[in-house]
């Protein structure tokens, strides 16, 4: 009977908590007769997998005496062969210490004579397919990695990985484990165990409330655990860094901690555990890279995906989004319309980004593209502005790109319209007078597109019954429209109008009267007086004459009772 093997780099991890719901079928999976040979379990990085794999080797060691087991790491090949190498010396293999024999070679040739008995061979982190397939990319090892995996009837290999496409790759016809975050439960449980010097049950609040701010994530709750550890601080405290700057919550993310369950030469902290995935992203899928970027730019939250970058062919970018989804980076919502981005990975890409210098072009990218897919704020495009508001009010936010720039006003002249006419006119006002300030600045005080901003801020402040601040600005908009535009132009005519009708609104009947009677003789005399505008004047005038009791007026301006007022 063969020596039963134990190598295995990492202790029993005392701290180990939940995942019963994968660790049982998982077991039973390895040890039914017939079950697959190959399982791959993946998930998003920090998620728990090599936490989850550590325990369950611990557990077959307990309940399957018999059972060698072999831990390799596939980071990266040096890690790989090194691991190789180790596992051969320990076995005693012949012509291990041979520099002309390949370990590769001589654990497969081993492993799959039924003389070795039963094993399991783990190969954790295996996130780089291009290492097992040879493509293009990989660390031009010849022959590629998959030939060299030991097959037995007695033998079992677990694949761990962060990319659900590369698990697919690994296990081929066998089977894929998905590890998903921790319920909120076990993540306060998982929590207590690494803060035991804090009582939760007295703080409940704090500790949901932080748990769901590190979104459940194992890597990220012990993380936090031990800078509340070394800084001897409350739960509290902790949730008011993560309250602060961007900066100062990437900072805090990336502050370095040890963990006894994870690879010394690994960086451990949250924010820095995905580079490595955005890099191979970028280099395997760049469409994938490029939408990952944008989407650092907008809100995590139901992005729809007609508002990304569009890619060379619909199979394109359906990859691409595909290729973030395997990382869980993302979640696609139901009938594939929108996806929402994981709220960490969401702060670090835009860290990413920052670390590559160009998290402001991005910025600038998604408010050019908002500004082209944005539509006008008639009432049939209703459904499309409010799929995009959140996003555009996320971009328009940022102080990466320049305030006064032409898209970017733009954008916010057609955000604020949509605000408006959604009935949301704080919003809508705050945005209208940062456009009518950054005209005035760019384009002067007379421009056409200043004068219309100052309308529009106008007509908010009336709709809200602020009349006091809307006079001065019809006022003004009316003087500026007759010297640039002339008397008779059409908006110079819109713009008396407006102003007649807001002393209406006031009762300021005297006031409004010549104003509504020299539109309507303009407008007859530019429009003629069959024109909707004419008759809308006429209207108006009607309808201030019968506000004063002029019914005999109001009889002759009035003959069409059904026509809206302009």
């Amino acid at each position: 009977m063969p020596k039963v093997k134990w190598v295995v780099p990492f202790e029993k991890n005392r701290y180990f908590t939940g995942r019963e719901s994968e660790l049982t079928p998982l077991e039973e999976l390895l040890f039914t007769e017939g079950g697959p040979k190959k399982i791959a379990v993946f998930g998003l990085g920090g998620v728990g997998k090599t936490s989850l794999i550590i325990e369950l080797v611990y557990r077959i060691r307990e309940h399957h005496e018999d059972c060698s087991i072999f831990w390799i790491p596939a980071t990266n090949f040096e890690s790989f062969q090194q691991a190789y190498l180790n596992i051969c010396q320990q076995l005693q293999l012949p012509g291990w210490d041979d520099k002309n024999e390949d370990p590769k070679r001589l654990l497969q040739s081993y492993l799959s004579q039924t003389s070795a008995g039963q094993w399991l061979l783990v190969f954790d982190n295996a996130d780089d397919i291009s290492m097992w397939t040879g493509s293009q990319g990989s660390d031009q090892v010849s022959p590629q990695l998959m030939d060299y995996l030991p097959t037995s009837q007695d033998g079992r290999i677990v694949f761990t990985s962060r990319d659900r496409k590369t698990a697919y790759d690994l296990v081929q016809r066998g089977h894929i484990v998905e590890v998903l975050e921790l319920s909120e439960d076990v993540a306060i449980d998982l929590l207590q165990k690494y803060v035991s010097r804090h009582d939760l049950g007295k703080h409940e609040d704090d500790a949901k409330s932080l748990v769901k701010q590190l979104t459940y994530l194992p890597l990220a709750i012990i993380q936090a655990a031990s800078y509340i550890n070394k800084n001897d601080i409350s739960l509290a405290t902790y949730l008011s860094l993560l309250a602060d700057q961007e900066e100062e919550v990437i900072d805090l993310l990336s502050e370095h901690f040890e963990d006894d369950s994870r690879y010394r030469d690994v960086k451990n902290p949250v924010a820095m555990t995905w580079l490595i995935s955005f890099e191979q992203i970028r280099l395997r899928d760049p469409l994938a890279a490029q939408i990952l970027s944008f989407i650092a730019c907008v809100d995590s939250e139901n992005v729809p995906l007609s508002l990304l970058p569009p890619g060379l062919s619909r199979k394109k970018e359906i990859d691409a989004v595909g290729s973030l989804d395997a990382y869980s980076f993302i979640y696609k919502r139901q009938a594939d319309s929108s996806l929402d981005v994981h709220r960490l990975v969401h702060l670090a890409t835009r860290n990413w980004l920052r670390r590559e210098k160009i998290l402001v072009q991005w910025a600038e990218i998604v408010v050019n593209r908002l500004d082209d897919v944005f539509p006008n704020h008639n009432h049939q495009n209703r459904s499309i502005w409010r799929t995009y508001l959140t996003h555009a009010r996320y971009a328009l936010d940022s102080q990466l790109i320049d305030q006064d720039g032409k898209r970017r006003i733009d954008l916010a002249w057609k955000v604020a319209n949509c605000l408006d006419s959604d009935g949301r006119w704080k919003e809508a006002e705050t945005l209208l007078v940062q456009v009518m300030k950054s005209q005035k600045k760019v384009l002067g005080e007379e421009h056409p597109d200043t004068l219309g901003s100052m309308n529009n801020l106008g007509g908010l402040f009336e709709s809200q019954g602020k009349y006091e601040a809307a006079e001065p600005l019809y006022e003004e908009t009316l003087r500026l429209r007759k010297k640039v535009l002339g008397e008779e132009h059409p908006n110079t005519l819109g713009s008396m109008n407006n102003l007649g009708s807001l002393f209406q609104s006031q009762g300021k009947y005297e006031a409004a009267e010549p104003l509504y009677e020299e539109t309507l003789r303009l407008r007859k005399k530019v429009l003629g007086e069959e024109h909707p505008d004419t008759l809308g004047s006429m209207n108006n005038l009607g309808g201030l004459f019968e506000s004063q009791g002029k019914y005999e007026a109001a009889e002759l301006n009035c003959p069409r009772k059904d026509d809206s007022a302009l």
